[in-house]
This record gives C-alpha cells, sequence and structure tokens, in this order.
C-alpha cells in the first residue's frame, strides 16, 4: 500500500503538507478531494493488494463524505461489484469525526465522560 500511497497524485493540502492518508496499527483512513480520486485509489490499493495475494475487505471498508454544505445522501460506492457503506461517523484514535466536520458530538462525549 504504500508504493501506492506515495506515486499518488491526489489527497488534500494542509499547510504544505499534502495528506493521503492516516495509518494507526493496522487501520487505515484514507483523504481524497473527490469521489473519482478515491475510487481510483481503492481500485489501485485492490490491484497492489492482489499482487501480494492480499485481498481488501469490502466489507470492513468504510466511506465517509465530509461536507458541512452536502445535501445528497446517495453517493453509491461500489468496488468492483462490491458495495462499499457510507457511514455518517467514525471513531478515529478516540475522536469521533462526522460528515458536518461538527465537533459537537465529540464535546458531549467527553463531557459525559467527565461526569462519570
Amino acid at each position: 500500500m504504500r508504493d501506492v500511497l506515495e506515486d499518488f497524485g491526489g489527497g488534500v493540502t494542509i499547510g504544505d503538507q499534502r495528506i493521503t492518508n492516516l495509518r494507526y496499527a493496522d487501520d487505515t483512513t484514507l483523504v481524497c478531494s473527490s469521489k473519482e480520486e478515491l475510487m481510483d485509489l481503492l481500485k489501485a490499493i485492490k490491484s497492489a493488494s492482489e499482487q501480494r495475494r492480499l485481498i481488501l475487505n469490502t466489507k470492513n471498508t468504510k466511506v465517509m463524505i465530509v461536507d458541512a454544505g452536502r445535501n445528497d445522501t446517495d453517493a453509491n460506492f461500489s468496488l468492483e461489484g462490491d458495495f462499499i457503506e457510507e457511514v455518517e461517523s467514525f471513531e478515529f484514535l478516540g475522536s469521533i469525526i462526522n460528515t458536518k466536520s461538527d465537533c459537537t458530538q465529540e464535546i458531549k462525549r467527553r463531557l459525559a465522560i467527565a461526569r462519570a
């Protein structure tokens, strides 16, 4: 996967750094600026994995679009006929990330933990 990500020209730029992925242990979060870019990257990762006799498990693969102004919710992601679930939020390194880039849910969660 490292080879694919190093050659990948997409991602998002924050400051002067191009971000294409976040990795921790055996989890990888891919960062892309469009659906097309994401699908191209997933195809490249799937192909590189298969060359090494590994399988990309689409049942454990999730997609989340972060866009506070997004109105449509029917993007329908699939990779070579396998459906990929779109989620509204996920937890990454103990923090909740959601589609609206809103931290309200995370603040409420942390306050509840502090109260307990």
